[in-house]
C-alpha cells in the first residue's frame, strides 16, 4: 500500500515545480552575486574566477550577472506561451553554470581556491560540488522543461 502512494505520489506531482526551482537557484545566486558585485565587493568565490576574469572591471561583470539572471527569469515566466524564445532566455545562465562548475572542477583539480589557498584536492572537490551538482542538474532542468515538456504536461 505504501508503494502504491508514493508510485502516486511521484505520477501525479507535478514535475514543472521540481525542474523551475534549479534554474530559479541559479537565478538567485547570479542576482546575488551581481548586486555585490555592482556594489563594488570583490567575490572571491571560485565559481566565479573564471568570470572574473573576463573584465578587470567588477561593476561590468556584476551587469553581466544581473542580466543573465534577468534573461533567465523572463525565460522562467513565459516558457508556456514562447517556448523556443525562452530557450534563448535560460541559455546565457546554461553557460555562466557551466563556466562556474568549470571554475570549481578546475580548483579542485589544482589543489588551490581562485584567492591562492591551497588545499587537498579532495577537499576543495567536496566543498566545490554544489555547483558541480548544480551545471549538471541545470541542464537536465532545462532539456526537460523545454524538450520533454509536452510529455509531462
Amino acid at each position: 500500500m505504501l508503494t502504491r502512494l508514493y508510485r502516486d505520489y511521484i505520477e501525479n506531482y507535478p514535475r514543472r515545480r521540481i525542474r523551475l526551482w534549479v534554474v530559479w537557484y541559479s537565478c538567485s545566486i547570479h542576482l546575488v552575486w551581481g548586486i555585490m558585485m555592482l556594489a563594488g565587493v570583490k567575490v572571491n568565490a571560485t565559481p566565479v574566477s573564471d568570470i572574473i576574469q573576463l573584465s578587470s572591471d567588477i561593476r561590468a561583470i556584476g551587469l553581466l550577472l544581473l542580466i543573465v539572471a534577468s534573461l533567465a527569469f523572463y525565460g522562467l515566466v513565459n516558457y508556456r506561451y514562447k517556448i523556443h524564445i525562452s530557450l534563448w532566455f535560460i541559455a546565457p545562465q546554461q553557460v555562466l553554470v557551466f563556466i562556474t562548475a568549470w571554475s570549481s572542477l578546475s580548483a579542485a583539480l589544482a589543489g588551490q581556491y581562485a584567492d591562492g589557498v591551497a588545499r587537498p584536492p579532495e577537499f576543495i572537490f567536496a566543498d566545490q560540488l554544489p555547483s558541480i551538482v548544480l551545471a549538471v542538474w541545470h541542464t537536465v532542468a532545462v532539456l526537460d522543461l523545454f524538450i520533454m515538456r509536452g510529455k509531462h504536461e
